[in-house]
C-alpha cells in the first residue's frame, strides 16, 4: 500500500496502471480481513492488535479513495459507489458465524457417515479455502492411525485431492458400512434397570443408526425394528409398553419412541424427586465429624452444627490430654456404680459422658437402648438410677403445687 500512495501522487502514471494495482491490493486487503476474522475466533485479539487492524483499514481506505479520484471524475456518487460496493467495508462483509468444532475421526465405521458429511460440508464444499488450506484441516480432524494414512503425501495445495481420494477409497465401503449400522441395531444393549439416562440413550442409539443407513438408500423393516428396540428395554417397561397395545394393530415405531421418551421423563422427575428427599433426610441425620482437639461436631435436626468439647483439654479423671472420659482406663476400671457417682459428681451428660447444652443426640445404650451411656449400663445400678429419677421428679412436682397455692 505504501508503494501505491507514493504512485498515486505520480501525475504521470496512467489511471488504469494505478486502478490495476489497487485491484490487487483489494483481493489482498479482502484475503486478509477474512483471515483475521477466522484467527480472532481462535484467539482472542489485544487491543494493540485490533488498533492495528483498524489502522490498516484506515490506511486502506484512503488510499482507494485517492485513486478512485485519479481514475474517475470526483462526484459524490462515484465516492458513494466505491464505499459501497467496490470495497469490501464492514457493513458488507460477510457475516462470520461462531466455527463449530470440526469432527474428529480415529477410525470407526459406525462414525465414518457422519465425520464424512460434516466435513464436505463444513470444509471440502467451501470455496473461499484452498486445497492446501482444505488439506490442513484434513489432517487436523485426524487421529491415531486414521493420521498415517494421508501422511505418505506432502501437504500442498496439489496433493489434497488425491489424499482425500485415498481417505474415501479406505472407509466409503457401502456394503461394510451397511452391515456395520445393523448389526449394531441388532445388538443393542438390553437396559437390565430402567433409569433416565438409559432409556434416552437406547433411542438415540436406534436413531443414529438407521439415520445413517437412510443415507445409504437402506430402509430395514419397521415392525422388526419394533420388536428389537422392545426387547432392549427393561422387562418392567416392556410390561407397561404391551398394556397401552391393541390385540389387532401393530404399533409403529414412531409410538415406541413416544412411548419411550415419556418414560424417560417420568423416571427423570421420579430420579430428581428420591435425591432431593435423600438430601433433606441426610441434613436431619445427626452429623459426627471430626475438629480440632478431638472434638467432634454434631449437627442437630436443624441442620446446625454444635462444636462438642469437654470442659477441659484434659480428662476428667485421670488428668491427662488426649482421650476422652469413655476412653479413660481408670474411669472404664471403675464400678458401674462409681462411674454413675463420678459423672453425677462431675454434672456430666450421662448419655455422652460430656458437657453441652440442650439436647443430646448422641446414641444411646446399646445394650438396652436407654438414655444413658454403654459405660454406665448396670442391670441394678440403672433400675436405681430410674427410681432416684422418679423421685427427683416427684419431688419436683410436689414443689410445684406448694409454690403454687
Amino acid at each position: 500500500m505504501t508503494k501505491l500512495d507514493k504512485i498515486a501522487d505520480d501525475s504521470e502514471l496512467e489511471p488504469a496502471n494505478v486502478k490495476m494495482r489497487l485491484d490487487r491490493i483489494k483481493e489482498q486487503v479482502r484475503a486478509y480481513e477474512e483471515l483475521n476474522d477466522e484467527l480472532a475466533l481462535l484467539v482472542e485479539p489485544d487491543d494493540e492488535q485490533l488498533a492495528e487492524f483498524e489502522s490498516l483499514q484506515n490506511r486502506f481506505y484512503a488510499i482507494a479513495t485517492k485513486v478512485e479520484v485519479i481514475v474517475s471524475p470526483i462526484t459524490p456518487l462515484s465516492v458513494s459507489r466505491l464505499n459501497s460496493t467496490s470495497l469490501p467495508t464492514d457493513g458488507t462483509r460477510r457475516l462470520k458465524l461462531p466455527v463449530a468444532d470440526l469432527p474428529k475421526f480415529k477410525g470407526d465405521l459406525e462414525k465414518w457417515l457422519s465425520f464424512k458429511n460434516m466435513f464436505l460440508a463444513m470444509i471440502n464444499s467451501r470455496e473461499d479455502i484452498t486445497n492446501l488450506q482444505k488439506f490442513i484441516y484434513v489432517k487436523n480432524c485426524l487421529e491415531d492411525d486414521t493420521l498415517n494414512k494421508i501422511l505418505v503425501y506432502d501437504i500442498s495445495e496439489e496433493n489434497y485431492e488425491t489424499a482425500w481420494k485415498l481417505f474415501l477409497d479406505s472407509y466409503d465401503k457401502t456394503r461394510i458400512l451397511i452391515v456395520k449400522h445393523l448389526a449394531a441395531i441388532l445388538e443393542l444393549p438390553v437396559q437390565t434397570k430402567a433409569t433416565h439416562q438409559g432409556l434416552t440413550r437406547l433411542i438415540d442409539d436406534m436413531r443414529q443408526h438407521l439415520n445413517m443407513l437412510a443415507s445409504m438408500n437402506v430402509k430395514p423393516d419397521e415392525h422388526l425394528l419394533v420388536r428389537i428396540l422392545k426387547c432392549a428395554l427393561p422387562h418392567n417397561i416392556r410390561s407397561k409398553w404391551e398394556e397401552t397395545l391393541s390385540l389387532d394393530i401393530s404399533p409403529t415405531l414412531d409410538q415406541l419412541y413416544k412411548f419411550i421418551s415419556e418414560t424417560a421423563f417420568r423416571l427423570f422427575t421420579i430420579e430428581q424427586d428420591s435425591s432431593r428427599s435423600k438430601q433433606e433426610a441426610n441434613k436431619k441425620r445427626p452429623f459426627f465429624g471430626k475438629a480440632q482437639d478431638g472434638a467432634k461436631i454434631r449437627r442437630g435436626e436443624d441442620g446446625a452444627r454444635t462444636l462438642m468439647t469437654g470442659t477441659s483439654s484434659n480428662c476428667l479423671v485421670c488428668k491427662r490430654e488426649n482421650h476422652f472420659i469413655y476412653q479413660c482406663r481408670e474411669f472404664q476400671n471403675m464400678t458401674v456404680q462409681q462411674r454413675w457417682d463420678f459423672v453425677k459428681k462431675s454434672n456430666l451428660c450421662k448419655n455422652c459422658l460430656r458437657t453441652h447444652s440442650g439436647k443430646c443426640n448422641s446414641w444411646h445404650c446399646k445394650n438396652c437402648r436407654r438414655f444413658h451411656n454403654i459405660l454406665l449400663h448396670n442391670e441394678a445400678s440403672t433400675a436405681t438410677a430410674s427410681r432416684d429419677s422418679r423421685k427427683s421428679d416427684n419431688v419436683t412436682d410436689s414443689r410445684s403445687e406448694v409454690n403454687s397455692e
